[in-house]
């Protein structure tokens, strides 16, 4: 059994639109969604890591297109934790290269907000057309981008980066 979600997250991982912006927004997204189970807004307190579940398959420079060792990424991600995901600088080990976490290419996308729309279960369909995304990004005023996500029950989504981090070592998915 699985568990499919569907996040729009802006690009800024600091950016958090106003209440009354967020509701407009929700609105907007629950007509886009009429099969979803639900459709939420979360508001965390500090950045967190917003992935793609099991499908997350790779990341890759964005400069050289490099694939990065997933050990490096995870200490990488582990430091970038301790700091709350305040300070997403690294260094890549691949074109030495300065970047950050959040630019990265993610496959399947990933990323790093405090702010997000969240929907779950049902019938979600594919990704959000377009037109519907800039509709999104009008409201917000903001450029988002969307994760599709996929949880299995034996590797629910972990409250914790950390547990995250812990699997993706371990090689369990």
């Amino acid at each position: 059994m699985s568990t499919e979600c569907l996040y729009v997250i802006p690009a800024s991982p600091k950016y958090v639109p106003t209440a009354n912006v967020r509701e407009l927004a929700l609105e907007a997204f629950k007509e886009m969604l009429p099969g979803a189970e639900s459709v939420d807004i979360v508001v965390h307190t500090d950045i967190s890591f917003i992935d793609s579940g099991v499908r997350l398959e790779q990341v890759t420079c964005n400069f050289c297109g490099a694939e990065l060792d997933q050990i490096w990424w995870g200490d990488a991600m582990n430091a970038a934790h301790k700091t709350a995901f305040k300070d997403l600088r690294i260094q890549l080990p691949c074109c030495d290269a300065a970047s950050t976490l959040n630019d990265l290419h993610y496959k399947m996308p990933s990323g790093f907000a405090r702010f997000l729309l969240k929907a779950q279960g049902g019938r979600l369909g594919t990704q959000l057309p377009a037109d519907m995304m800039r509709g999104l990004e009008t409201i917000l005023d903001t450029p988002l981008k969307q994760i599709w996500a996929q949880y299995t029950e034996k590797r629910a989504r972990s409250a914790s980066t950390q547990g995250l981090l812990r699997e993706r070592r371990s090689g369990r998915s």
